[in-house]
């Protein structure tokens, strides 16, 4: 018959070990509580420096994109337009222009009405330049028309102006070919008022209109350069 405390020992052995374990593991524990403790220090400040790149990397992010608004904006957002000043026409030109107009029906009118008015057939052999100068004068008349037209669209509607270097040329070479025809006409027909019937009055009456033109002429070229020289020298400075 079995002796009912012989187990008791092997529970006593079995509790020994219990216990010892138990103390074992209480006399570990501390250190690696605090080698717990240290890990997930490691691994918060790990996560806090990934979070505070992930935080930076949205302020740049942001940052891009503001920029990127603020250049839209900028480059979306009209232009402010340069208003040219409107310069309106000078006065003084068109007073000229008006002249020349008048000026040209009177040379032409007074040197082609000196026969009818005499009676007297033309008293020089040289006809040409006689046509010459009605050509001349027909030209200026429909060029000084066309400048009040210029004129009078500038003045009451928007229209453009005549290029200053055109209005040169042209009132250069009106300038010299009215100076040339009243040259020759000096020269060549000699007439004294009253000679003819009366033919030389009316001759010489043209004659008068043909300076005036040519003197118009002259000034409007030189108001031209020295207008077209004050432009550049402005743009220069």
């Amino acid at each position: 018959m079995k002796n009912p405390f012989s187990t008791q020992p092997e529970k006593e052995d079995h509790h020994q070990q219990t216990t010892t374990v138990v103390n074992s593991w209480e006399s570990d524990s501390p250190d690696q509580i605090e080698s717990l403790q240290e890990t997930q220090i490691v691994t918060i400040t790990e996560k806090t420096e990934v979070q505070d790149h992930q935080t930076v990397t949205i302020d740049s992010v942001k940052e891009a994109e503001a920029t990127g608004v603020e250049a839209t904006n900028i480059e979306a957002s009209p232009q402010p337009e340069v208003v040219k000043e409107d310069h309106k026409p000078n006065k003084g030109r068109l007073c000229f222009r008006f002249w020349q107009v008048l000026a040209a029906i009177g040379a032409f009118g007074f040197q082609v009405g000196a026969t009818p008015y005499s009676q007297q057939p033309m008293p020089f052999s040289t006809k040409g330049l006689l046509y010459y100068v009605y050509a001349i004068c027909w030209v200026s008349f429909l060029w000084s028309l066309f400048m009040i037209f210029v004129y009078l669209t500038r003045r009451f509607g928007h229209a453009g102006k005549v290029k200053r270097p055109v209005l040169f040329a042209v009132d250069v070479l009106l300038a010299a070919m009215f100076g040339v025809g009243i040259f020759y006409e000096i020269a060549e027909y000699r007439c004294p008022p009253g000679d003819y019937n009366g033919w030389c009055n009316f001759f010489n009456t043209g004659l008068f209109f043909l300076m005036s033109l040519f003197v118009t002429y002259v000034l409007l070229a030189l108001w031209d350069l020295f207008g077209g020289l004050s432009l550049l020298r402005s743009k220069r400075q």
